[in-house]
């Protein structure tokens, strides 16, 4: 897995970390969110196959952070769009309470397992979706 910069074009096979100015409670996600992508790597090898990838973004409220597909439509690489399945569009939004950012080891160990968890769901989702 690629960790590329997002720029006009798609790399498509890559993780796309959007350029947007991140508060230090966004920068703490996209880490753990980085870092829980390559513990689940079957399944992003999966997503590169179907020429997807995966899109964080920092939002505007300072404290969360968006993850969604990026998909090439019949191998065009002029349109991209974000695949849906019975639920909706495949994307999801990050958020902790902010006492979870504290200097607590077990709040960090908590924060951590709860990433993991929310980023695994979501390239499940991902994966079923882009394969039915």
């Amino acid at each position: 897995m690629k960790i590329n910069p997002i720029s006009r074009s798609c790399s498509f096979g890559a993780l796309i970390e959007d350029k947007k100015h991140a508060s230090g409670q966004q920068k703490i996600l996209i880490s753990l969110i980085k870092k829980s992508m390559k513990e689940n790597e079957c399944y992003v090898n999966l997503l590169e196959n179907k020429k997807t990838d995966i899109f964080i973004s920092p939002n505007d409220d300072k404290k969360s952070v968006d993850l969604k597909l990026l998909t090439l439509n019949n191998g065009d690489p002029l349109f991209v769009y974000t695949p849906k399945d019975k639920d909706g569009e495949i994307k999801v939004n990050i958020h902790v309470p902010p006492q979870s950012f504290s200097n607590n080891e077990y709040a960090d160990m908590r924060l951590e397992g709860n990433i993991r968890i929310r980023t695994g769901r979501f390239l499940r989702r991902a994966v079923y979706g882009l394969y039915k």
